[in-house]
């Protein structure tokens, strides 16, 4: 779900009236502000099963979206009662469209890639992050330790090939002579240079630890905590080492956060942490990068020599 969404300007959040908002509704609707997606309209299904008042109970999101629609899918779809698709189409087309960094070198996240039968050609697939892409122009492919640089010899938008593409919009790019069996989800295009990595990121984040109200955790956590990291299209294992010793549901902290390998990352990305795929532990921003230390395995690391001695990250030199 979270890096999904993270390619998205707007999301529709369907909730059945005859279940009310579950468990899972509002740490949807909180991973999705997180990641910074701030339209999102709720629209209630099988309204026509429940009282008015049952209705009414279901509504009370509406304190924590900007639009609630009420409505029969069913009931639309029979020629019934078409009322409330027409009124999420006005919702939708009344949403703001948001700011593009069209601005600054090309950045692309993969979220997929289609290898081309009987061809050394592959298309990678991804929403624009920043900047412009023409076609014919070199880019390069960072992310988990692998590096490649390759030419974008075509450029399509929802199936048709156009000449530019640029930050907001989803596109298809086929690469030449591209090693796919070496490129996954989660790794991220550049410009040439400007795609950094690090295994290790400092998160002054504000990282908010959902309490058990929220879907959370009940007990506090210690520092050097393993868990997941979803940030854009990608997911890895790290270890999170906070500023105090102990983390309590609810409270705000700094934190560092080390992976066995580097990942592509960068100053202001949105991220989440979860102690399972099913749990999700908080979020943060990501306020610093450090040069990447060799890492080999957990054992026996020692974080506190370790933290002392890093470097910050140059981002506006251009990587070799």
């Amino acid at each position: 779900m979270i890096t999904g969404t993270s390619q998205m300007d707007a999301a529709i959040l369907v909730i059945a009236a005859t279940d009310g908002v579950m468990p899972q509704t509002k740490e949807h609707l909180m991973l999705a502000k997180q990641i910074g997606l701030e339209e999102v309209i709720v629209f209630i299904n099988k309204a026509d099963l429940v009282d008015k008042d049952d209705l009414e109970l279901v509504e009370t999101l509406k304190g924590e979206t900007a639009k609630v629609i009420n409505g029969s899918a069913l009931m639309a779809l029979e020629g019934q009662d078409h009322s409330c698709i027409d009124e999420l189409l006005k919702a939708l087309d009344s949403l703001k469209v948001p700011n593009r960094l069209e601005d600054g070198p090309f950045l692309m996240p993969i979220a997929n890639k289609l290898k081309i039968p009987n061809s050394k050609d592959c298309v990678l697939i991804g929403t624009v992050d920043r900047g412009k892409l023409k076609k014919g122009e070199h880019i390069e492919i960072r992310g988990f330790e692998h590096y490649q640089k390759v030419t974008v010899g075509e450029i399509q938008v929802f199936k048709k090939s156009v000449n530019q593409v640029k930050a907001g919009e989803q596109c298809g790019l086929l690469c030449r002579n591209l090693i796919s069996e070496s490129v996954n989800r989660g790794m991220w295009l550049g410009a040439p240079g400007t795609v950094m990595t690090t295994n290790i990121v400092k998160a002054s984040v504000k990282l908010y630890m959902l309490n058990e109200h929220e879907n959370g955790r009940k007990q506090g956590i210690r520092s050097g905590l393993s868990c997941i990291t979803f940030c854009s299209t990608w997911d890895k294992g790290c270890r999170v080492f906070f500023e105090n010793e102990l983390l309590m549901p609810g409270e705000f902290t700094t934190a560092h956060i080390i992976f066995l390998r580097e990942v592509p990352i960068r100053k202001g990305s949105n991220f989440t942490l979860r102690e399972t795929r099913k749990r999700v532990l908080g979020h943060g921003v990501v306020v610093e990068l450090y040069e990447d230390q060799f890492i080999d395995t957990w054992h026996r690391f020692d974080a506190d020599g370790f933290l002392k001695g890093l470097k910050p990250l140059d981002e506006n030199q251009k990587r070799k």
